[in-house]
Order: C-alpha cells, then sequence, then structure tokens
C-alpha cells in the first residue's frame, strides 16, 4: 500500500580531502662520495616524488572526504555516508522530538506532515522542511493514520469512515463522509484525484477530485489490498479466481477506468506496493508470513529482480529516478531496532542508509534530495521526525 507513512526522513556533502606525505628531505653527511651520494639520492628522491604523486591523485575509498557506500565502509566509526561520500558530519537531523505517536507522515514541496497525540485527541501539524514549532493543521478525537499532502492541502482518512481535507493554514477544509465504508486503510492523491481504499471484505478503491466534492468506485477488491496511485496508472493488489494458495495478484489499471492488466500472480500475501511506471515494487510475505521478499517487477518486459529477502517486516517503500529505499523493523513497534535501506532498481545489493538502535523506523517518504522518516521508542509510542540528504 502506498502508505501515507508513507512512515518518514533525512540527509549531505560532498569533497575529497586527502592527506599527503611531503618528500623526505635529503641531508648530506660529507665530502666523500659526493658524485655517488649525489645519484642515489637523486634516484631515491625522483621515485619517492612519483610516489607522493600517485598517492595524492588517489582518493581511497572509505577515507574522509572519499568515495562510500554505507556507514560501514567509512574507515572512522565517526564517518558517515552521505550522497556517496565520508563525512564526519551528522547527516540526521530531527525536525521534532518527543512526538506522541507519530502515526502518518506526508511530505509537500515546503512542509512535512505528520499526526500525533495531544490529551487524548489526534492532531495533524506541519513543520517546514528544516523543522521548528508544530503547527497544527486539525485536531479531533478520531485516529488520523493515513495521510498525503498536496497543493497546500493534506488528506486524510481517519477511524470515522471519512475522508477530508484541510488547508496547511487551517483557513479551508472540505470533508467527504462515505456512509457504506467500514474500514478506510490508505489514501494517495495523484494528478488531480485522491484516491482510498475501504478494507473491509469485499474491499474497494474509490476516486475523489481533490475538492472531494464527488465520488467514483474505481475497482473492487479483496480485503486488506495494496494500493499505490500514478497520476496515469493505479497499482493494487488482487485475488485471482482459484481458492488455492497462493492466489494474490498485482494489478494496474489507467486512471481514466480503462482496463485491467495483470502485472503478478500466484502471490502469497502483498503487503506494499511502489511504482515508476516502468517498474513496479512489491513487497510479498511467504513461508507463512516468516519471510517478505521486495521485487522489482519489469512492466515492459515482466523480468523479476529480488532486491531483497528478510524476516524483518517491510514496512514502507519509496522510489526516485534510481533507487529503491525501504525501512525494516518490528511492525508492532515494541522489540528491536530499524534500519533503512537503498539500492538501484535494477538490483545491486542493498545498502544501509541509517541504523537505529534505540528507534523503530515507522514511516518514510522522499522529497527533493532528502529522506523524511519517523521513529518510536519500542515500546512507549515517543517518536521523532527526521530527516537526511539520500
Amino acid at each position: 500500500m502506498a502508505l501515507s507513512r508513507g512512515l518518514p526522513l533525512l540527509f549531505l556533502l560532498s569533497g575529497c580531502l586527502l592527506g599527503w606525505d611531503p618528500p623526505n628531505e635529503r641531508g648530506d653527511s660529507g665530502d666523500t662520495d659526493v658524485e655517488a651520494d649525489t645519484d642515489t639520492d637523486t634516484d631515491a628522491d625522483t621515485d619517492a616524488d612519483t610516489d607522493t604523486d600517485t598517492d595524492t591523485d588517489t582518493c581511497v575509498p572509505g577515507d574522509l572526504g572519499c568515495e562510500c557506500t554505507s556507514d560501514e565502509t567509512c574507515t572512522d566509526g565517526a564517518h558517515y555516508c552521505v550522497s556517496m561520500m565520508c563525512t564526519d558530519v551528522d547527516p540526521v537531523e530531527v525536525l521534532a522530538s518527543d512526538v506522541q505517536t507519530p502515526g502518518a507522515l506526508a511530505v509537500d514541496t515546503t512542509k512535512v506532515y505528520f499526526s500525533r497525540e495531544v490529551s487524548g485527541f489526534n492532531e495533524i501539524v506541519h513543520v517546514p522542511h528544516s523543522g521548528g514549532t508544530p503547527a497544527t493543521v486539525f485536531s479531533g478525537p478520531t485516529g488520523l493514520w493515513p495521510i498525503d499532502a498536496q497543493g497546500d492541502f493534506v488528506y486524510y482518512v481517519d477511524t470515522q469512515s471519512s475522508v477530508g481535507r484541510y488547508k496547511a493554514d487551517a483557513s479551508q477544509s472540505s470533508f467527504y463522509t462515505i456512509s457504506t465504508i467500514e474500514e478506510p486503510a490508505g489514501i494517495d492523491v495523484a494528478g488531480q484525484y485522491v484516491y482510498f481504499h475501504d478494507s473491509k471484505s469485499p474491499g474497494r478503491i474509490v476516486q475523489t477530485p481533490l475538492d472531494m466534492a464527488s465520488e467514483r468506485e474505481v475497482i473492487d477488491t479483496y480485503g486488506r489490498s495494496a494500493m499505490y496511485a500514478r497520476v496515469d496508472w493505479l497499482y493494487f493488489s488482487d485475488l485471482d479466481d482459484s481458492s488455492a494458495q497462493p492466489n494474490q495478484t498485482i494489478e494496474r489499471m489507467e486512471t481514466t477506468q480503462g482496463a485491467v492488466t495483470t502485472l503478478r500472480t500466484n502471490l502469497e500475501d502483498v503487503r506494499l506496493l511502489a511504482s515508476d511506471d516502468d517498474q513496479v515494487f512489491s513487497v510479498t510475505e511467504y513461508n507463512s508470513r516468516s519471510t517478505r521478499a521486495l521485487t522489482a517487477h519489469d512492466i515492459s518486459t515482466a523480468a523479476d529482480v529480488v532486491l531483497r529477502v528478510t524476516s524483518k517486516h517491510i514496512l514502507a517503500v519509496e522510489v526516485d529516478a534510481t533507487h529503491v529505499y525501504w525501512m525494516e523493523g518490528d511492525q508492532f513497534f515494541t522489540t528491536g531496532s530499524g534500519e533503512i535501506y537503498r539500492t538501484l532498481k535494477s538490483g545491486d545489493g542493498p545498502t544501509v542508509l541509517l541504523v537505529e538502535d534505540d528507534l523503530i523506523p515507522v514511516r518514510l517518504r522522499l522529497q527533493g534530495d532528502y529522506l523524511y522518516w519517523t521513529s518510536l521508542q519500542p515500546g512507549d509510542y515517543v517518536g521523532t521526525v527526521n530527516r537526511r540528504r539520500k
């Protein structure tokens, strides 16, 4: 599901610094064998100069200011790998701290939106990209979990079976309540439409215009289907006609309600989807939900590339022009640590961007050069909103 995560985020630098050893100074100790000494020392100095020049032109991967692929590949434990360059500047910026239950996350071109609990009420608030004092957009007694943002509006689904939107400065709001919706599960804003998913079996995906003045049922799905909306395409999981397991599929449909195309079949449990319209990225569970796989599916060739297999829960997936990003941790947010990973879309092996030993990453978002994410302390549901450069 395209989580309005979904689910969180992060980042920094460049340059190339290198230590340089000056050539050894030559000290002739006497007049005896001056010519021999001179020849020998000159040759030695020439060799030393040649070696030094070679070293100066070489930036050793892992050195400060040089190339890296992860924090672990930077030789000094105090260094960080940011934009594939080792830096001694901590790339993680905490945008908001001591946030009670930061359950939802969305980012637009200027603001970071997240939900929190305050005195028994749920709020949607926002801060600038660089952080600051949270400004309240909306407060209510219900659970506000999936959210998305576009055009200075934040869109949300609450547990009272309604969807709505609020302007960031709280000066304008629109509510749209659908009496038949029972279990709102996900929301995505793409282009001129808002999509949300009713997970009550039999499930369905509904489309509304941005002003949420009307609704149109896009497709019937099974109960807890995954969903991801793009401007021209809607991706979702469904069930095939077989009663035998595995029988889940991944489908896509033109947002103008064109024909549905089946992309993948015979899947056990599709949990998350993301896409760039050339590939669809899915998180599936198998082995009685004990193992998770992140797979890239080429839409034109139907070829699959497995990017990651893990026993941890994959909590969010995002894509940009070149890479796939995802979070791993305990989906119940009670124990353990969490990680944020990145890999090329073609699959070059996962790179660890961040390890949170005392926090579990919850939601993830990309905007520009940055990752944004929320984290929770295991067990007490108090967390932070963060960002760092990719």
